[in-house]
């Protein structure tokens, strides 16, 4: 599962990362959350170097939705049926995205109940790129309206004693491919979804306050024992002397 992440790469690095020409200014969020508005890239033929950086809502709902506008959506689609299960099918074809991040959140639960929140991530929080499907309605205004959700595939080694889901993280070398492929083969699907692609992950463990999905500040994404001194003192001693 995929259920909070942030985004703290400048402009500029994004510019540099998907190779766009133009990027709107994007603002650094250290606590995204389901429902709200996220950044990605898609395809788009005839715009400068034919990608371009869009902002979609997070929580994907279908085209043939009832009531798009009061569906709060799916947050997540699974990399083993992404390409059976009818809601997922035309946008995986037609409308694939990849989702800038700097890291995830995901939360373990102890043998007391607490929930403690870890923060995954590359080193130095550089960039890594979820995949994410799209679909789009026109609103009663005459807007239209993006939603989406992020891929996600069994977590790695490392992450599966937090939890048992992880985003499908695509890397670089294939960024093209998923993009812009009409005739990608499940076999090429299938090699991108694989969780042993990005081994490098870190780990690390945050205070509560990424807990409130309205709490969008820096320190959020600050270590535990930055933010207390001292673990035992925040009461994970035996959270931290389990890693």
């Amino acid at each position: 599962m995929c259920g909070r992440f942030i985004l703290i790469s400048s402009q500029k690095e994004l510019t540099e990362e998907y190779g766009l020409i133009e990027t709107p200014e994007v603002h650094p969020r250290y606590n995204i959350a389901p429902s709200q508005e996220v950044v990605a890239i898609r395809y788009t033929p005839g715009t400068p170097n034919n990608r371009e950086l869009i902002f979609l809502q997070w929580g994907l709902t279908p085209l043939w939705s009832r009531d798009p506008f009061k569906s709060s959506g799916l947050i997540n689609a699974r990399s083993e049926t992404i390409d059976s299960k009818p809601t997922f099918k035309s946008c995986l074809k037609k409308r694939r995205v990849l989702i800038p991040s700097n890291g995830f959140y995901e939360w373990s639960k102890s043998a007391t109940g607490f929930k403690q929140a870890y923060l995954i991530h590359f080193r130095n929080h550089r960039l890594l790129s979820f995949a994410g499907i799209y679909d789009e309605h026109k609103a009663p205004s005459g807007d239209i309206v993006r939603t989406c959700a992020i891929i996600t595939t069994e977590s790695n080694d490392d992450l599966k004693t937090i939890h048992d889901r992880m985003p499908v993280i695509i890397n670089r070398k294939d960024y093209a491919l998923w993009l812009q492929s009409e005739n990608i083969n499940r076999k090429e699907f299938r090699g991108m979804f694989r969780s042993e692609n990005t081994p490098d992950l870190e780990i690390s463990p945050v205070g509560s306050r990424v807990n409130k999905p309205g709490y969008d500040a820096p320190d959020c994404m600050e270590p535990l024992r930055e933010i207390c001194g001292n673990a035992e003192l925040c009461g994970q001693q035996s959270l931290f002397s389990s890693r």
